[in-house]
């Protein structure tokens, strides 16, 4: 195993990226700054839409379905587009239910 050493080169590139995220933009861009709250009506950030809205019961089934079959979570949730979180308390729900 070799030595550890320092290397003045890493050091410096170290040392250079730190002072630039230490500063603030010089002129930040006003894309970057916008808010979703700035452009709702109204301020306010419009409320997630129900599950049973983005997914109909024949999709609810076959995620069930699909999970009691071995596909994990993870893969459960970007097939159907939703949250992990999401997909967890579809099946806590229909853990009891179904």
């Amino acid at each position: 195993m070799r030595s550890y050493s320092n290397r003045q080169d890493v050091l410096h590139h170290l040392k250079t990226t730190v002072r630039v995220l230490a500063e603030p933009p010089a002129d930040p861009d006003p894309e970057v700054l916008r808010s979703v709250r700035r452009e709702s009506p109204g301020g306010q950030v419009p409320p997630p839409r129900p599950l049973a809205e983005r997914l109909s019961s024949e999709e609810i089934q076959g995620l069930v379905a699909a999970f009691r079959s071995g596909t994990p979570k993870t893969k459960l949730a970007d097939q159907y587009g939703i949250s992990l979180s999401s997909v967890k308390r579809l099946l806590r729900k229909y853990r009891t239910e179904g």
